[in-house]
C-alpha cells in the first residue's frame, strides 16, 4: 500500500538559534550555554554532577544548559524537557541516551529548546516535539521502532509543534525517518511550519512524511535507501523541496498526495523505485524545476500520477512534466 504524507514550505524563519557570548569551562571542554543561565552537568566525576538527565533537568531553569557527559553513557531515560533550555552532548557518537526499547526518548513540551550531541536509540519515538522554536540539531537517531523525529500535535484542531529547526542529525534504521503532522486542512492552515535541511536519512523504512501541514522547508537532505518512500506529502499548502539526495529508496522518491502549491528544484532523483508519483483530484498545483532525473536529459521529464473522479472515486492516468532537467548532477554536499 502506498503511504502518502507530506513536506511544506516555510516562511519566517530567521534568527532562531539562540547563543551567547559568555564561555565555560569545563574539566573535558569548553561550551557555550544558549544564554547567561547556570550550567548543570551529568555524569562525569565533577563535584554535584547529576546521574541522570532528567534529574538535572528539573533543577533546571529556563535559560540553563544541561551538559551530558559520555562518562556514564549510556543513559537508560524516558527524558521529559519541559524548560526552555540547552541539552548538550558531549559527543554525538559515545553520548547514548536509550529509551529501553518503549516510549519516546526525548519529549519537548517547553519551547525554545535546543538538543543536540547524542545518540538517541531504542524507543517508540527517538524525539517527539509538541512545541515551538526548538533547534535539534547534530544527533544520531538509531532503531526507533516508529519515528526518529515527529513534530506532533496535541489536537486535531490546531498545531503544537511549529517553526522548529531539524538539522545536521543522522536518522537511520527506524521505522519513520521524520514525520510531520499538522491539523485538519484549512483549520490549521498557518502551522506546522519547519524546516528541514542538511540531514543524513537513510535505511528507514519511511524517510520523510509531511501530513496536513503547511508552510514547511526540506533543503540539502540525503535522503537515500529508505525501503518505501523517500517522501511521502499529503494534504499541504506550500512546500519547498529544493536540493536534496533522493536515491535508491525502494518504492518511490517523492509522492504527492493533494499536495497544493509545492515547489520541487534541483534535486537529485537516482534509482528509486519510482522517482516521482502524484495521486489527487487534480494535478498537484506546483512545479517540478530542474531536476536531475538519473542522466542528462534534452527534453522534459514526465511524472506520471493519477487524478481520482468526484463523486465516482475512479482513477485515470494523467501527467505533468519538469520542462527543464538538469543535465548534470547537483552537488548537494551531504
Amino acid at each position: 500500500m502506498r503511504k502518502i504524507i507530506a513536506l511544506g514550505i516555510m516562511l519566517l524563519f530567521l534568527g532562531m538559534t539562540i547563543s551567547s557570548s559568555t564561555g565555560f569551562n569545563l574539566e573535558k571542554q569548553s561550551i557555550k550555554p544558549m544564554s547567561s543561565g547556570n550550567i548543570l552537568y551529568v555524569g562525569g566525576n565533577g563535584t554535584g554532577n547529576y546521574s541522570k538527565i532528567q534529574d538535572a533537568i528539573d533543577n533546571a531553569s529556563n535559560g540553563d544548559t544541561v551538559f551530558v557527559y559520555d562518562d556514564s553513557s549510556p543513559y537508560y531515560e524516558n527524558v521529559i524537557v519541559d524548560k526552555s533550555i540547552e541539552l548538550h552532548g558531549e559527543n554525538r557518537d559515545t553520548t547514548v541516551v536509550d529509551g529501553n526499547g518503549s516510549g519516546s526518548v526525548f519529549e519537548l513540551n517547553a519551547n525554545i529548546v535546543k538538543l543536540h550531541g547524542f545518540t538517541i536509540q531504542r524507543g517508540t519515538y527517538g524525539i517527539r516535539v509538541f512545541s515551538n522554536l526548538n533547534v535539534i540539531r547534530d544527533n544520531k537517531i538509531i532503531n526507533i521502532k516508529e519515528d526518529g523525529i515527529l513534530l506532533d500535535i496535541k489536537t486535531v484542531y490546531g498545531n503544537e509543534s511549529n517553526l522548529n529547526i531539524i538539522s545536521e542529525n543522522i536518522i537511520m534504521k527506524n521505522g519513520m525517518g521524520i514525520t510531520v503532522l499538522g491539523g485538519f486542512p484549512g483549520i490549521a492552515i498557518k502551522g506546522c511550519s519547519n524546516i528541514i535541511r542538511g540531514n543524513t536519512i537513510i535505511n528507514n523504512s519511511y524517510g520523510v512524511t509531511i501530513g496536513m501541514a503547511h508552510l514547511n522547508i526540506l533543503c540539502g537532505n540525503n535522503i537515500s535507501n529508505n525501503k518505501e518512500e523517500g517522501i511521502d506529502i499529503a494534504l499541504c499548502l506550500f512546500t519547498i523541496v529544493v536540493r536534496n539526495n533522493i536515491t535508491h529508496n525502494g518504492e518511490y522518491g517523492i509522492v504527492l498526495g493533494m499536495a497544493i502549491f509545492t515547489i520541487i528544484r534541483c534535486n537529485n532523483f537516482i534509482e528509486n523505485g519510482c522517482d516521482a508519483y502524484f495521486v489527487g483530484m487534480a494535478p498537484p498545483l506546483g512545479r517540478f524545476i530542474k531536476n536531475y532525473w538519473g542522466r542528462p536529459r534534452l527534453l522534459p521529464k514526465i511524472i506520471s500520477g493519477e487524478i481520482f473522479t468526484f463523486p465516482e472515486g475512479d482513477s485515470r492516468p494523467w501527467f505533468i512534466f519538469d520542462f527543464r532537467p538538469s543535465r548534470r548532477l547537483y552537488d548537494i554536499g551531504v
